[in-house]
């Protein structure tokens, strides 16, 4: 799910994920969100990926599957790796 950022989709080759929740998730203005193995969406309570140093033990509480409404900020991608 990358159509609102395009040229970084290109950028950074990541690839697109299709889900049945994509028309939901585009509603979400902010912060990192889960997406669980049932498709179910969880706020994980991460306003930003800029705040994500404080808050990485918030990350993997309901999926590896994410979904970030904003940025995808480097610190994201390392952390990621």
């Amino acid at each position: 799910l990358i159509s609102k950022t395009a040229f970084l989709h290109e950028l950074i080759c990541l690839p697109e994920w299709e889900s049945q929740q994509n028309e939901t998730l585009l509603q979400i203005t902010n912060g990192l969100w889960a997406v669980d193995a049932k498709g179910e969406i969880h706020d994980l309570g991460i306003e930003s990926a800029f705040l994500l140093e404080s808050n990485k033990d918030k990350l993997f509480t309901h999926s590896h599957t994410f979904y970030v409404s904003g940025a995808v900020t480097a610190g994201l991608l390392n952390f990621l790796r």
